[in-house]
């Protein structure tokens, strides 16, 4: 039984990021003589829609490139400017890359080519946010790439161009573009707290403190949510897709789960699962405090908040309680971006006593506030 659950985990993991990663650069709208300039080619056999959910990987790749363009259009403007900052400055490594990365470029770039820098810089609600890359590509024609004018040119395949800058260049281009549009916010990926935020290496920050000079190193700020808030934020455009996953990965739980599987007598993981989700849902009604129960299997997270109203996170409360509960021989997680959410994460092995004992410590705990 254990090698079937196996088997099946590791071809999920395996076909699940091709369900939606395009291996081929989308074609623009506007030049849709792109797709054939090549000629006739042969193509594989189709697969059917119940093979394909989603499209042919080409169909996918231009769904995700239209959604980035949309991201970078209405989240980004927004977000920098919630967040009190006119530039946001991104350095990030091939095979290093920043959390924000690859949210960041289009779904056929697999790395940062060496180094990348982005800056977005807001050049007023009008003109919008200037979106530039010292390095890399322009993704599909969403940023503009910026070279050094006395670079030697050189080949790119059929085309001839100023040679991509790199090392000592990219930093001296970034220096020229940050004194040209004189921010008076600059935001770095720097944080204690959130490793979605952290991006920004010791190697890279010591050479962008040495490119920005004292006059603009003044002028940087950490701002830990504006990277973590962009990542997480879906648009409307993307919920019709991401309902049909959730019901995909429902179904492959499902099976997982099931006699195809499992075989009866062996294992009752399911039963402890669903012991688990109706207790958890009698909390919000039960406790004030507990805004929410949600999770998958027995992952599940109880969000803890001050007021149910206005949803402002009860962080002390949290706090205390996850403390206490370890005092107690009960371990639970504090996550989510205000660490409100108590997080169970308990091992499938795990027996019901014990899951009663940890519950009956936490109910103890929230009734006590």
């Amino acid at each position: 039984m254990t090698r079937r659950i196996r088997a099946l985990a590791a071809a999920t993991l395996l076909a699940w990021p091709l369900a939606l990663a395009g291996q081929e650069r989308p074609a623009a709208a506007s030049d849709p003589a792109r797709r054939v300039a090549a000629g006739p080619v042969e193509r594989p056999v189709a697969l059917g829609a119940r093979a394909r959910p989603f499209g042919t990987l080409r169909e996918q790749a231009a769904l995700r490139q239209r959604w980035l363009e949309l991201r970078l259009e209405r989240v980004l403007p927004r977000l920098m400017r919630e967040h009190g900052v006119d530039m946001w400055v991104i350095p990030t490594r091939e095979y290093n890359e920043d959390p924000v990365f690859f949210s960041l470029v289009s779904p056929t770039t697999m790395a940062a080519r060496r180094r990348t820098i982005y800056v977005f810089f807001d050049r007023g609600p009008e003109a919008g946010i200037e979106r530039i890359a010292i390095g890399g590509t322009s993704q599909g024609g969403l940023y503009r790439v910026v070279r050094d004018p006395a670079a030697r040119p050189g080949a790119a395949g059929a085309q001839r161009r100023l040679a991509e800058p790199f090392g000592p260049e990219q930093w001296a281009l970034l220096a020229r573009i940050v004194e040209e549009r004189d921010p008076r916010a600059i935001a770095v990926n720097i944080s204690h707290t959130h490793a979605f935020s952290d991006g920004l290496t010791a190697g890279e920050w010591e050479q962008l403190q040495a490119a920005l000079g004292p006059r603009y190193l003044a002028r940087v700020v950490r701002r830990e949510l504006l990277a973590l808030q962009y990542l997480e934020e879906r648009l409307p455009e993307m919920l019709p897709t991401y309902r049909r996953m959730q019901e995909l990965a429902h179904e492959l739980i499902g099976t997982a789960f099931s006699n195809a599987v499992i075989s009866p007598g062996t294992t009752r993981t399911e039963d402890v699962v669903w012991w688990l989700r109706e207790r958890l849902d009698t909390w919000p009604a039960r406790f004030p405090a507990v805004a929410e129960v949600r999770g998958l299997g027995l992952l599940q997270g109880a969000e803890l908040v001050e007021d149910r109203t206005t949803r402002r996170p009860a962080t002390a409360l949290a706090a205390r309680i996850a403390g206490e509960a370890l005092r107690r021989g009960v371990l639970v997680l504090t996550e989510g971006p205000h660490a409100n959410v108590l997080a169970f994460t308990p091992p499938l092995t795990i027996e019901e006593h014990q899951l009663d004992h940890a519950l009956d410590t936490l109910e103890a705990l929230l009734a006590a506030g």
